[in-house]
């Protein structure tokens, strides 16, 4: 009986010990799921939201960043990322620190064009404003030219042209179109009219079948009074822009020697992005204001008239004394050509303007103006 009870004893306690042990085990588990299922900190699961995380994080970088936070691509999570209007996003440009960036290349997924800057990096040259993933990428691998600095060009020759830059390709070749974006500077303090444009114009005995003559196509911001057909009520409330076909040799352009059409308002800073291309024998002007992403046009039939001549002006109207306020800046301009050409050095320039050095497309048919500065001081 005793040998019985003992063994009984030692099954009870057995039991006893079996059932404590899988309570703990039990309470344990509970605990911990919580705490998994709540994770927030890195390394922790697909859910936990944290960068560096795996799928379905959102985190910067990853495969489960949400889309809609990458309007420009290459930056999810909750930082968006600077919206650079010129082109592709650069990583040190971005919100995101760039220390965590240095020497890193976007993820394949990031959406991000690395561009022609620093290799892997995302960033963009200091010196180049819209190379990256913009217009320019046509001249991509062409070859380089020479600055202004490096090589000045011959002095302008129009007393009305208080800053300029001048690209001329010889007869018969022509040029198809000219893309540029256009920063709008600081208003004058004089109440006169000041006029900033780049412009086409046929030169040089380039074929003009319909004798045209010496006219100059030309979207202008105008600070003041004009013969636009269009303008506002008050010139003088702030820049305004409209496409222009000025010519007072012929009635090409009308009675009044300007033919144009609707106007744009504009402010301090803002950028415009003009495009002068030819379709036919039809040359239109388009400006498209980046800020508002409001747009006007105008479009003139010059008959076969060829363009060779292209021009980014600041003028004063004969007679008047205002200037400019801050210096003009134009980006990402390009040139394109129906014949290749063999050099994209301009022929003229203001004394103190500058010009980045361009670019010759491998194909001949395009040049690249990273940058075209236009001094307020001369």
């Amino acid at each position: 009986m005793r040998d019985a009870g003992g063994l009984r004893g030692r099954r009870l306690r057995w039991l006893f010990g079996f059932a404590l042990a899988a309570s703990i085990a039990s309470a344990c588990a509970e605990e911990a799921k919580p705490r998994a299922e709540m994770s927030g900190v890195a390394g922790g699961p697909a859910t936990s939201g944290v960068v560096g995380q795996p799928a379905g994080a959102g985190a910067a970088g990853n495969p489960g960043v949400n889309v809609g936070m990458q309007a420009t691509g290459g930056l999810g999570g909750s930082v968006p990322p600077q919206v650079t209007p010129m082109g592709g996003v650069g990583g040190a440009s971005s919100s995101v620190d760039a220390s965590t960036q240095a020497g890193s290349a976007a993820p394949a997924d990031a959406g991000v064009d690395a561009g022609p800057g620093t290799a892997g990096s995302g960033e963009s040259d200091a010196g180049s404003t819209m190379t990256d993933a913009g217009i320019t990428s046509v001249c991509a691998g062409g070859t380089v030219g020479k600055d202004s600095e490096a090589a000045p060009a011959a002095p302008l020759t129009v007393s009305r042209e208080y800053a300029g830059v001048k690209y001329l390709t010889p007869a018969p070749n022509q040029i198809l179109s000219l893309k540029t974006t256009m920063k709008v500077p600081k208003t004058p303090s004089s109440r006169q009219t000041l006029f900033i444009w780049p412009g086409l114009q046929s030169k040089g005995g380039s074929a003009d079948p319909a004798r045209i003559g010496n006219g100059v196509l030309q979207p202008v911001l105008t600070w003041g009074s004009s013969c636009a057909p269009r303008r506002p009520g008050d010139p003088y409330a702030a820049w305004w822009i409209s496409g222009m076909y000025v010519n007072v040799t012929t009635d090409a352009a009308g009675p009044s020697g300007c033919a144009g059409g609707d106007f744009l308002s504009t402010e301090l800073g803002d950028l415009i992005a003009m495009d002068m291309s030819v379709k036919g024998t039809d040359w239109t002007q388009t400006m498209t204001d980046l800020r508002t992403m409001k747009t006007v046009d105008f479009t003139i039939d010059l008959e076969g008239q060829v363009q060779n001549n292209a021009m980014w002006i600041v003028e004063v109207p004969s007679g008047l004394t205002v200037r400019p306020a801050e210096d003009v800046v134009f980006t990402q301009s390009v040139l394109t050509f129906s014949s290749p050409v063999t050099t994209c050095q301009p022929n003229q320039a203001g004394k103190t303007d500058y010009f980045s050095a361009p670019v010759l497309s491998r194909d001949g048919l395009h040049c690249c103006y990273d940058e075209i500065i236009l001094r307020a001081q001369r």
